[in-house]
């Protein structure tokens, strides 16, 4: 009887992972100076080609998370990774301390953001950012959105995010900033100095 049944949960178990969930992954460094680096990157595990773009993707700072900001350089913006590496060096500007979002290169066609904005200091948009249709998602893709240094503190964030099929994902959550792990780290170094002293 069990024989019966095995081929059609098989046929649902591939159906319901024909488009797998796109999410967001987070990766933090502590850069010193009570400063934070964050990538944040859209991963995806389906294994077809197709673009994905950001709808309205809303970043909030809150609990003391300030967003380390530089607008513009000489009335010029300061948006795109393009806008960093190109100022990077120059009059004291430091692109690794600043807040970016990444371009779309190489076989991605970036899509022209509309209403993005990530020259504030306690709310980014992402809005229609995104690839082209000649983007393959392989097992588990990683692929960069936007770059941020902040103090530490809590960063919010909802939208959503349109992918390979047309299908649209949900996208919400809230991220320490740094991750709780490396907060444990910091205090066990700290009761270790503090134990040092005494």
């Amino acid at each position: 009887m069990l024989k019966s049944f095995l081929p059609y949960v098989l046929i649902v178990v591939l159906a319901s992972g024909a488009y797998a969930s796109i999410d967001l992954t987070w990766t933090i460094t502590d850069i010193g100076g009570g400063l934070y680096e964050t990538v944040i990157s859209v991963v995806d595990d389906t294994n077809y080609y197709g673009a994905f773009a950001t709808g309205n993707l809303v970043f909030t700072a809150s609990c003391g998370l300030t967003i380390n900001q530089i607008p513009n350089m000489m009335s010029y913006p300061v948006n795109t990774e393009s806008d960093a590496d190109m100022w990077d060096g120059y009059a004291g500007y430091d692109k690794d301390l600043d807040t970016w979002y990444y371009d779309v290169t190489a076989s991605w066609e970036e899509i022209a953001p509309g209403s993005t904005d990530v020259t504030d200091t306690s709310v980014l948009t992402l809005n229609n950012l995104g690839t082209g249709t000649t983007t393959y998602w392989g097992p588990q893709a990683v692929i960069p959105i936007l770059h941020v240094v902040s103090t530490a503190g809590y960063l919010s964030y909802s939208g959503q995010i349109a992918g390979p099929g047309g299908i649209d994902h949900d996208v919400d959550g809230v991220e320490y900033v740094p991750e709780p792990a490396t907060m444990s780290l910091l205090a066990v170094g700290a009761l270790a100095l503090i134990r040092r002293r005494k």
